[in-house]
């Protein structure tokens, strides 16, 4: 299995002197068990969803190969939230963010196996009050797409470890005992078992047997979603993306304006 990792400075890693992160973290039970399985993290440091819409696509291309199976996690929202000086507001508005992740979410999920993690919370109140409503608003859009959605934001934000990591640093990157903390939310070494590939990479390698696997297990019981990615008090799942089945047909994509309805005026997390 190859693992793409596609984000921002959170995927990378940033701060952890252990250059591990949380996915480094995560998927190292798997590549214990199995040496085939390869991940590649994609994390580049300032990037919002508009810039991994730009790049993900040309990157996964060139690290799979026919027959393969493939796992896509994706990981974005911080910096679309974060201010911008000129302006004072958030990088990206949330309309644009559910645009990027929808036509992201969409297109991957012809490829291979697909997670979205949410944003994480930063040492800035003003922000972290958009972090939230991204998280919200990627959970809405994640379901559409028919691809599980894994929100961290509303327990590292009241976990003292996490939080403390986090100002004890640079503001917005927490630590090596950070990323174990997030790493902790949803144990990635189960990933190979989540829902089935939907397609192969069209790509081959020398000396690899082409042709696509096999529909693969079907995992669209919530129960045995759980099982995979196991949940912990507060983190969340869409219930029907997992019950329409992984390899549904997304749902067509809402204007942005509609999408921002389904989910105004939900609680804050």
């Amino acid at each position: 299995m190859r693992i793409c990792a596609i984000g921002d400075s959170i995927m990378n890693g940033t701060g952890d002197a252990e250059a591990l992160g949380w996915i480094g973290r995560a998927v190292r039970p798997a590549k214990r068990a199995d040496r085939e399985v390869t991940l590649y993290n994609l994390g580049i440091r300032r990037d919002t969803s508009a810039d991994i819409r730009r790049r993900w696509r040309a990157e996964v291309d060139a690290r799979l190969f026919a027959g393969a199976e493939t796992a896509l996690v994706f990981a974005f929202g911080v910096n679309d939230s974060n201010t911008e000086p000129e302006t004072g507001g958030p990088r990206l508005d949330l309309a644009a963010t559910e645009d990027n992740a929808a036509a992201i979410l969409i297109e991957a999920a012809a490829i291979g196996r697909v997670l979205l993690v949410g944003p994480t919370p930063i040492a800035d109140d003003a922000v972290n009050m958009r972090i939230a409503a991204v998280d919200r608003a990627l959970a809405v859009v994640a379901d559409e797409a028919g691809v599980p959605y894994l929100s961290v934001y509303p327990l590292l934000r009241e976990s003292r470890a996490y939080m403390d990591a986090v100002t004890g640093g640079d503001g917005a990157h927490p630590d090596a005992a950070g990323y174990a903390a997030l790493a902790a939310r949803g144990p990635l070494a189960g990933l190979a078992g989540l829902a089935p590939a939907c397609a192969t990479s069209p790509r081959s390698e020398p000396g690899r047997g082409g042709g696509g696997g096999g529909p693969g297990r079907r995992r669209s019981d919530f129960r045995r979603l759980q099982v995979v990615f196991p949940l912990h008090p507060g983190d969340r799942y869409s219930r029907r993306t997992s019950a329409r089945g992984p390899c549904a047909a997304p749902r067509h994509a809402r204007p942005a304006a509609s999408r921002r309805g389904s989910h105004r005026g939900r609680a804050s997390s």
